[in-house]
């Protein structure tokens, strides 16, 4: 199910942030080409907070990063967008407002250099700062969520629609919806020439892994 952006946030601040971490980490494990755990780079720890991350190796791609106090930060990165903004001056500076209204220690995050598949920079050529490419930036201040105003404010003033950004890409997370290995599995492997595991496989294979972070996640 692909959700418009409004429906996306409303998704957000109705899921609580201790199961969207869940899904976080569920998804991780099972993005790739078929329902096998991925690499664990995929997963760690960078600056008080945990990064998951997925990709279609097609160039696109989500980072989550959850920090220790209860905040969030969600990149999301769609390679065709109008929003993706590298091209020939490597702009920075343009990259930088879209995480406007982000609290610093949250966006320092997006400073993140672990070599991962998904951890895409630019670099300040005056200072070498660092930034994570995203054409979506979404963050959690403890209580809801929200995208950047900067981000925002780039749309209106370019008449940019914030489809652009990729939210989209969060469908595999099936927000507003009961994640189960039936919904996961449909929606994601069985399409036009899968020629990978028949469905009671990836069904054992997504459940195991959804029981698995189940009690992961209980247990603290």
């Amino acid at each position: 199910m692909v959700m418009t952006e409004d429906e996306t946030l409303t998704a957000l601040n109705s899921t609580p942030l201790a199961e969207l971490r869940r899904r976080a980490a569920v998804v991780t494990d099972l993005s790739g080409t078929d329902a096998t755990p991925s690499a664990p780079a995929r997963c760690y720890r960078v600056d008080g907070a945990t990064r998951y991350a997925t990709n279609d190796s097609g160039g696109q791609s989500v980072i989550w990063y959850f920090a220790d106090d209860g905040r969030a930060l969600l990149l999301t990165y769609e390679h065709t967008s109008d929003l993706n903004v590298p091209g020939p001056d490597n702009d920075f500076d343009l990259q930088l407002a879209f995480y406007g209204g982000v609290p610093d220690d949250l966006r320092r995050l997006a400073g993140d250099r672990t070599e991962a598949y998904e951890n895409q920079l630019l670099e300040d050529p005056a200072t070498g700062d660092a930034l994570l490419l995203a054409t979506g930036v979404v963050w959690f201040d403890g209580d809801r969520w929200r995208v950047a105003d900067g981000l925002l404010e780039h749309c209106e003033t370019e008449g940019v629609d914030l489809g652009e950004a990729g939210l989209y890409l969060l469908s595999p997370y099936l927000l507003g919806q009961d994640f189960t290995p039936e919904a996961y599995v449909d929606g994601y492997f069985l399409f036009d020439g899968w020629d990978g595991p028949d469905r009671e496989t990836l069904l054992a294979q997504v459940g195991a892994v959804l029981e698995r972070h189940r009690a992961h996640h209980t247990q603290g």
